[in-house]
């Protein structure tokens, strides 16, 4: 069997292409935007800020999106003020 002489230079330029091959599926089927799932915003974890330069050679344009809960429920507000 063979042995792994991948680097993980050579995963990264795969992934890259894998990507590449998405987009250009994507635009013949007039998919205007592509989603790549998230970005790090921290400043420390080295593997996470590569997969934001991987992003960043494909676009600059950012988006910048929240998720989170409303608690439109007046029960619910009630309950989760006393629970503090």
């Amino acid at each position: 069997m063979y042995g792994n002489d991948f680097t993980s230079s050579d995963f990264g330029r795969a992934h890259s292409a894998l990507h590449w091959e998405d987009i250009r599926t994507f635009k013949t089927m007039g998919v205007e935007q592509y989603d790549f799932c998230g970005w790090y915003s921290g400043k420390e974890d080295k593997e996470l800020l590569n997969n934001n330069k991987l992003k960043e050679q494909f676009t600059t344009n950012v988006v910048k999106e929240y998720s989170g809960v409303i608690y439109k429920s007046i029960f619910i507000k009630l309950f989760k003020a006393i629970k503090k």
